[in-house]
């Protein structure tokens, strides 16, 4: 560790001495940020953000539908198809959950043994499904 004390000494000292270079760029800056909005012209010459629009939106502000509760969708799925094998479109059509979520849940529910594929190319639930860990592996 010793022999990296002089390296980092140097690289310290090489910081500070970019910083004070660049210390008047920065007070340059913002006094000419200043000076165009007290001109009244800051909203044109501001520079275009570079956060997407889902960044600049208030935190807890979402587009489109609310989220359901933990395991609802879960459960209404499992509900559409203990009464008959349905397919993934069925399934959204029934419960009102988007085709990309019914597809994602049925399949994790299939991995882990709760539902099962039918020949017909549907899914229905399984009457006892084994035990499984959350990764969808089951138990040794």
């Amino acid at each position: 560790m010793a022999e990296l004390k002089p390296v980092m000494d140097d690289m310290v000292e090489q910081m500070r001495a970019r910083l004070a270079e660049l210390a008047p760029a920065v007070e340059e800056h913002a006094r000419m940020q200043a000076g165009l909005a007290a001109l009244g012209d800051a909203a044109r010459s501001a520079p275009a953000r570079s956060r997407p629009a889902a960044a600049r939106r208030k935190p807890g502000l979402r587009r489109g539908a609310p989220r359901a509760p933990r395991g609802a969708n879960r459960a209404k799925i499992l509900a559409a198809a203990s009464e008959r094998p349905r397919k993934v479109a069925e399934i959204a059509e029934i419960t009102g959950i988007p085709k990309p979520v019914v597809a994602s849940t049925v399949s994790t529910l299939t991995r882990r043994g709760v539902m099962r594929r039918t020949a017909s190319g549907g899914y229905r639930t399984v009457s006892d499904p084994q035990p499984t860990r959350s990764n969808g592996r089951r138990p040794r």
